[in-house]
């Protein structure tokens, strides 16, 4: 008889690699090897699930900080009536840094302004953006003018 030294067709490839596999399971009980299997798929699906979730984290974190970023930029509107300090340079510091700013500014009208920069938190501590406050000071910076005036005049007598 001649040896057959032909290419295996293509329906023998499958038995050959099932062949392959099933040596993994040698004298595993048919039970055993369907619960591993079973296993692994559901070790799949879950880290397909994981993988999908982290690419759906990723993309909101893009946008948040698109956002961020376009909200920083309307503080151009609010600098443009101060005279002084860059509040959109102080923003992104304090957004950057977490460490809060205090200044006292003036506007262009003359009223005098505590200008706060802090960074703003969430209820689960995940960092929003900045909160800016203005408290008008201008009475107390009067007072204290008139003040130092007398305490001046007072000096010299």
């Amino acid at each position: 008889m001649s040896e057959d030294h032909s290419k295996p067709k293509a329906s023998e490839a499958p038995a050959a690699s099932a062949s392959a596999t099933s040596a993994k399971y040698d004298g595993m009980p048919t039970s055993a090897i369907a619960a591993r299997e079973s296993e692994l798929n559901y070790t799949r699906e879950k880290l397909q699930i994981t993988s999908e979730e982290q690419q759906s984290t990723n993309v909101e974190l893009i946008t948040v900080n698109a956002e961020l970023q376009g909200k920083i930029e309307q503080l151009a509107d609010i600098k443009s009536q101060l005279i002084g300090d860059d509040l959109l340079e102080r923003a992104r510091a304090v957004l950057e840094t977490l460490v809060p700013w205090e200044s006292e500014l003036q506007s262009a009208s003359g009223t005098r302004f505590l200008a706060r920069v802090q960074p703003y938190r969430t209820l689960d501590n995940f960092i929003g953006g900045v909160v800016l406050t203005f408290t008008d000071i201008s009475q107390r910076v009067e007072a204290l003018a008139v003040q130092v005036a007398r305490t001046r005049r007072s000096d010299r007598r």
